[in-house]
């Protein structure tokens, strides 16, 4: 690993620690990069995670990384989203 790389992950693990994320209405379904992690995810229409912010997508990976808790409550949304 070199010393470039070393620093970007030392960064992100930074952004991540400082990072906070909620669960918001998409009303769109798009493929973007996620705001953290840079990989591309899928937000779907209705219940989503961004970063608390803005409305920059954040990948699943990333989001149960961050905060379990919240993918917990994203996945209770989203299948009660799917109830209605």
């Amino acid at each position: 690993m070199t010393a470039t790389n070393v620093g970007i992950r030392e960064q992100l693990i930074l952004k991540r620690d400082k990072t906070r994320l909620a669960i918001k209405m998409n009303n769109c379904g798009a493929q973007e990069r996620c705001a953290l992690c840079g990989e591309w995810t899928y937000p779907g229409v209705g219940p989503e995670l961004f970063l608390a912010d803005s409305w920059e997508a954040v990948c699943h990976t990333c989001g149960e990384d961050i905060a379990p808790e919240l993918m917990a409550g994203l996945r209770a949304a989203k299948r009660a989203s799917q109830e209605d």
